[in-house]
């Protein structure tokens, strides 16, 4: 979402597209209540069913191949 400034996908750079899916990641598989933690392959099926609005398609499905 380009936090903190709101910026629209298409004015973040790469490697901020790159950070916010890693995050996002991270953050499904790391939560801060270890009982909410997903496996890696549940994360990325998140990711890819809810992600598809939030992220930039090319890079989550890159990710989704390199990680999958």
């Amino acid at each position: 979402s380009g936090f903190p400034q709101r910026i629209n996908m298409d004015r973040m750079s790469t490697g901020a597209r790159i950070v916010a899916l890693v995050n996002r990641f991270d953050g499904l598989c790391n939560p801060l209540l270890s009982s909410k933690a997903m496996t890696p392959h549940e994360a990325l099926s998140l990711m890819f069913a809810q992600g598809r609005n939030r992220f930039d398609a090319t890079m989550l499905n890159a990710i989704i191949r390199m990680m999958g």
